[in-house]
């Protein structure tokens, strides 16, 4: 083929191309009803799109602005045509947020064929954009729009802190109450008297025994306080002697507590038989002959005797 020939060829193609692009490209329409307002209002506004193949277009979502103008909301849709076909409308809304003469900028629009792309340029629109403020206010100072905003005022804090406060308040009247009420029964018990802190044990025991026959209690009538108090003598006198606490015991206790001590088996002996003794007189209701008052004295007497420390002078015998 002759060079010519193939200029001719590539002439033909291209307006081939030419031709099949401007029958395909989409018919826009621009539609913007209201061309004046205030700052902030929304703006309706319309595309419509039409042309040749138009049921296979896929439209692309517009820009979120479009010079001065802020796109608010807005989507395309299909609406069928009485001939048949179909056309692209996109309705929605924008604003703008400066006073002045404004102008909605032409834009493009596009819309997907498959692999290629159709683009088409929409006309400006002029739009005038009014200051909320009055033209007395323009120079004046700016107000606010809202009144001021208040909050509630949140007393829970108080309420709980108060709470606490008067809880503590209540549990301190009634610790105070109870002391008052119950002050003598809570007091502490006053530790008996230690009778070993100035004198051995066994001069205590000789003490006490001489103290008990001369105080003229050695008679029927007070069998029962006689030998209660031998057995108090005995007890503090063994207890002090052996360390051992025996003031709470029963006779029956004292012996294992002796022997743990330390105590003969003779000394516990003659303890468990002079303790029984005094308890036959006490619980059993036992009257003890006139001879019985000293001669169990006389036996504690030689129990102080069997168990004092071995370097202790004798005891002068009542």
């Amino acid at each position: 083929m002759s060079a010519r020939g193939t200029r001719i060829l590539a002439v033909i193609v291209l307006i081939l191309v030419c031709g099949s692009a401007v029958a395909g490209s989409p018919e826009l329409l621009v539609g913007f009803p209201q061309k004046a307002g205030t700052i902030g209002d929304r703006f309706p506004m319309t595309l419509r799109a039409a042309g040749s193949g138009a049921d296979s277009w896929e439209p692309v979502a517009l820009p979120d602005t479009i010079g001065p103008f802020t796109v608010l909301d807005g989507n395309w849709s299909q609406e069928p045509q009485p001939d048949g076909g179909n056309v692209w409308i996109w309705s929605g809304g924008v604003a703008a947020y400066e006073p002045g003469e404004l102008e909605l900028p032409a834009f493009t629009v596009q819309l997907r064929s498959g692999d290629e792309v159709l683009e088409s340029i929409t006309e400006p629109v002029a739009v005038t954009i009014e200051s909320v403020l009055g033209a007395g206010d323009e120079n004046g100072e700016l107000a606010d729009l809202k009144g001021p905003g208040s909050v509630a005022p949140d007393y829970s804090a108080l309420v709980l802190a108060l709470s606490i406060l008067a809880g503590l308040l209540i549990l301190a009247g009634i610790v105070w109450w109870v002391q008052r009420r119950y002050a003598g029964r809570l007091a502490a018990v006053p530790q008996p008297a230690d009778p070993f802190k100035r004198m051995p044990p066994h001069e205590w025991a000789y003490q006490a025994l001489q103290e008990l026959l001369r105080g003229g209690h050695a008679d029927p009538a007070h069998a029962g306080p006689f030998f209660e108090e031998i057995a108090r003598i005995l007890k503090l006198y063994l207890g002090g002697r052996y360390r051992v606490e025996l003031m709470e015991c029963t006779t029956a206790e004292i012996g294992p507590l002796l022997r743990q001590a330390g105590a003969g088996v003779d000394p516990i002996g003659k303890s468990e038989k002079l303790l029984l003794s005094c308890d036959m007189v006490k619980f059993a209701d036992h009257l003890p002959r006139a001879s019985d008052f000293r001669s169990t004295v006389e036996e504690a007497y030689a129990l102080v005797d069997a168990t004092r420390p071995q370097e202790t002078s004798g005891r002068d015998t009542a």
